[in-house]
């Protein structure tokens, strides 16, 4: 194991247990293959993590312990222990059916995604991403340790490594890859089951776990999703409108109107339901999906670009607009066109819905702060002439959870809004 040394001065974030190094900050950090096994230590010889590097990468060490006395880290057992702890954690926070397993760096395996889906047939999938060097040199353990996790004959395990993020770490961008999968099991288009947050029974979605977006679905909206059902719930004895329309923006698979329409069809109210969505195959997936729940001539589709194409929609028509579009702004180079998207959309997501209706805002992009995002929505209700207060804030849901010691975890916003 080769040993890193931290330039003095530098090792202040990392004593915090900042699971990051980035290469400025250390002595050379050279002459290693891309995620080798690494001892990090100060400009005095003093131990820092055990991790691994990448020269090649800016962030060129992630640790994976802090402990001196974890020689075993990185083993088989070390990193089957480390699921399950993220695994309990899950159990214990209450989480069911489809969830994060694993987290990166806040279950300590950064560069590791291991999403959890309950099919309704009982079966399950385990959809994993590897997004860095190091975590890539040890998915061969992991690979031997998912059947003392779970049981693959009932079990779909599908490595995703089709996210651009990759290129960073010196990795190919990938085919989805199928690693082992039940008999019958179709992965193009499985139904999943997805708590609803305020009702006893889940949510049936279907979805293309080998070529749709992320794992499959977006699993870091639940607890936003109960805020917005929360105050649906208190709303529903002032407003004497026994419909409901819905305007779902960037709808993917349609998980939001979905969750939205069962709840409201639960309480006796009517539901139209409007899908915006670029993706043919995501339409037909969200057509099907709320097909469960409504009939056909209770929903409209569209595909178009929500920053192009909402100019024909009627204003003020819409009782409840969800603005949850994928994350523009990737990198710094992006910040400045990816605000003035989020800009636009939410502008026309305030011009849209009706008096005393809701409007759900979301970034995804971890380099749109939480004040550049707030300052973005005052902006877009002023240039749309609406008056909007906020009524809630959401985040992150307690599967993707966001330590103290690594801010840079924390991606997710959500806003809610009312017009006035």
């Amino acid at each position: 194991m080769k040993t890193w040394i931290v330039k003095e001065g530098k090792d202040k974030r990392v004593r915090g247990k900042h699971p990051w190094v980035f290469a400025n900050e250390l002595h050379a950090p050279e002459g290693v293959v891309p995620g080798s096994l690494i001892k990090l230590k100060d400009s005095h010889g003093e131990f820092l993590a055990f991790g691994y590097g990448n020269p090649n990468s800016n962030i060129s060490f992630r640790a994976l312990s802090f402990s001196s006395d974890e020689e075993n880290f990185a083993e088989s057992s070390w990193l089957l222990e480390k699921l399950k702890v993220a695994w309990k954690k899950r159990l214990n926070a209450g989480m069911k059916y489809s969830y994060r397993l694993c987290y990166s760096e806040a279950d300590e395996l950064p560069g590791l995604i291991i999403d959890y889906y309950t099919l309704l047939d009982g079966r399950n999938i385990l959809s994993c991403q590897i997004l860095t060097a190091g975590m890539n040199s040890l998915f061969e353990k992991l690979k031997n340790i998912f059947s003392e996790l779970v049981d693959l004959k009932t079990t779909a395990i599908i490595l995703r490594n089709d996210s651009s993020v990759r290129k960073l770490e010196g990795l190919p961008v990938e085919k989805a890859f199928v690693l082992s999968c039940p008999e019958g099991l179709n992965l193009e288009s499985a139904p999943v089951l997805l708590t609803n947050p305020l009702l006893g029974e889940p949510i049936v979605l279907k979805a293309d776990f080998l070529h749709g977006q992320k794992t499959g679905l977006f699993l870091d909206q639940s607890f936003n999703i109960r805020v917005l059902l929360e105050l649906l719930e208190r709303s529903l004895n002032t407003r004497p409108a026994t419909q409901f329309r819905i305007l779902d923006l960037c709808s993917y698979v349609g998980q939001w109107s979905a969750q939205i329409t069962q709840f409201l069809k639960s309480k006796g109210r009517e539901v139209e339901v409007t899908l915006v969505d670029a993706s043919e195959k995501s339409l037909r997936f969200a057509g099907e999906n709320l097909n469960n729940i409504i009939s056909c001539g209770q929903k409209k589709i569209i595909r178009g670009d929500v920053l192009r194409d909402l100019k024909p929609l009627i204003s003020q028509n819409y009782d409840i607009v969800i603005s949850d579009p994928p994350a523009f702004i990737k990198n710094k180079k992006e910040i400045s066109q990816g605000k003035h998207g989020y800009l636009k959309l939410n502008t026309e997501a305030f011009r849209l819905v009706k008096k005393d209706g809701f409007v759900v805002s979301c970034s995804c992009s971890g380099l749109f702060s939480e004040e550049e995002f707030n300052d973005t929505l005052k902006k877009a209700a002023k240039r749309s002439n609406r008056e909007m207060i906020t009524i809630a804030r959401g985040g992150h849901p307690p599967d993707h959870p966001v330590i103290d010691n690594f801010p840079e975890g924390r991606y997710l916003k959500m806003a809610v809004h009312r017009s006035l």
